[in-house]
Order: structure tokens, then sequence, then C-alpha cells
């Protein structure tokens, strides 16, 4: 590889990683897996974000971020705000389409007809289920690594369901056939939603206030590793339990 060839890669991967790496160290904050102040563990977060063969292309230095420091530790902030970069950064992707008002806010976007109030109520639900700690199921816990795949091919489709569901206002009884179609495995929070009846698929449950429907947003959250999003899915399941 020329020289110049190699530069311009491992600019690409440096960039790359920085990424991989803050967005990574957040998700890992705000599942209680590491704290403010705690230096992260370099070789493991390369092995986790599969980045191993990748790792002669990388400059170590440009994991320096929003999050990881120099002296590549957590920077010193309120968990708490770790908890809302992440919630703010997923709402964002799930309402992206979401009608907004214009605004330089740079925490939750202000979306119109209430939109932005109902994202504030759910926050706190977030907050509550990221507070439980489940009960340690090595059985459960390698179901849901092993549902992770399929995890993020329905991801998209999820969020296009539930955002028509809360932003379209489609209506109890309604045919749904086109959003349920294109989600290869709903988990089960969405499958409470909706009933298949001769051969289609019927939305059962229109109530975006319910808590079936917050917990189906929650559910369609995103994290980078398998582990990490078993580990989400699990408080959910506890959090349920508890109530």
């Amino acid at each position: 590889m020329l020289e110049t060839d190699e530069k311009i890669l491992t600019a690409f991967c440096s960039i790359g990683c920085n990424l991989l790496f803050n967005r990574y160290a957040m998700e890992n904050v705000v599942l209680g897996n590491t704290k403010p102040g705690e230096k992260i563990p370099y070789g493991q977060y390369l092995h986790a974000l599969g980045l191993q063969k990748c790792e002669r292309f990388l400059l170590r230095a440009a994991i320096r971020g929003d999050v990881i420091d120099e002296e590549e530790r957590i920077a010193i902030k309120p968990t708490e705000e770790y908890c809302r970069l992440f919630y703010v950064e997923q709402v964002k992707r799930i309402f992206a389409r979401a009608p907004k008002c214009r605004t330089n806010d740079e925490d939750l976007l202000k979306y119109k007809y209430g939109l932005g109030e109902y994202l504030e109520e759910l926050y706190s639900l977030f907050l509550e289920v990221l507070s439980v700690e489940p009960r340690e199921n090595s059985a459960d816990l390698f179901t849901a690594i092993s549902e992770r795949q399929s995890c993020i091919e329905s991801n998209t489709a999820c969020t296009c369901f539930l955002f028509a569901l809360k932003i379209k206002k489609l209506r109890h009884g309604s045919r749904i056939d086109r959003y349920i179609h294109s989600i290869p495995f709903p988990n089960d929070y969405v499958r409470r939603l909706f009933q298949v009846r001769k051969g289609h698929y019927i939305l059962t449950n229109a109530d975006t206030d319910s808590l079936d429907y917050k917990l189906a947003l929650l559910s369609c959250f995103t994290f980078y590793t398998a582990e990490n999003q078993a580990a989400f899915m699990q408080k959910l399941k506890a959090w349920e339990s508890k109530r």
C-alpha cells in the first residue's frame, strides 16, 4: 500500500473510530457499565466494536471526543447528562420527519402539536427503566443477544410504524399490513399493538398515551453491541415486572 493511501485510510478509520468509541462509551455510562472518570478498556472496546482488524490504521489519540477525554477516561459530567444526550439522539432518529418549530435548541427539538411535551414525559419513564437492576439470567441474556441481528433488521421498519401511529394517528381497527409486512421480527412490545385477523394485521391499540406504546418506543432504542442491546431489553422487562 502506498504511504499516501495508508495516511488517507488512517484518517478515515480514525474519524470513524472516534464516533464509535465515544458513542459506545456513552451507552456504557447510560447502562451503568462504567462511570464518569473511569478509564476505558481500549482493547475491550476494539473487540466489542469489531475493530481489531482496523487497529493498525487507527490513531489512538483520535478517540478523544465529547465522552472520552485525552487520558482515555470518561469525561466527568453528571450521569444524567449522558442519559439525556443518548435519549435525545434516539428520539431524534425515530421522529426525524416530525413537524418542528424553528429553534436553535441543542437539546430536544421543539416538535409541534404536543410531541415535544410528550417526549419530555417519556424521558422520565426512560430514566425509571434505567434505574432498574434486573436479576442476572444467563438464558435470557443469551436469547436477547442472539436476537440482536433480528432487532437491527427490524428497527427501521418498527420505528416507521410507531412514527405513523403517533404522527399520522392511525385508527384503532385499521389494517396496518403495509407497516408490519416490512418488519422481519417485531419484538414483544411492538407485537402488543396489533393482532392478526383473517390474514391481515389489525391495529388493536392506537392509544399512544398507553404504556404499551411507550414501551414499544423505548424498545426501538438502538445500542452498538448485542450485550448492551440485551441489557436494555432486560431492564425494560424488569421494570414492567416490578410495576
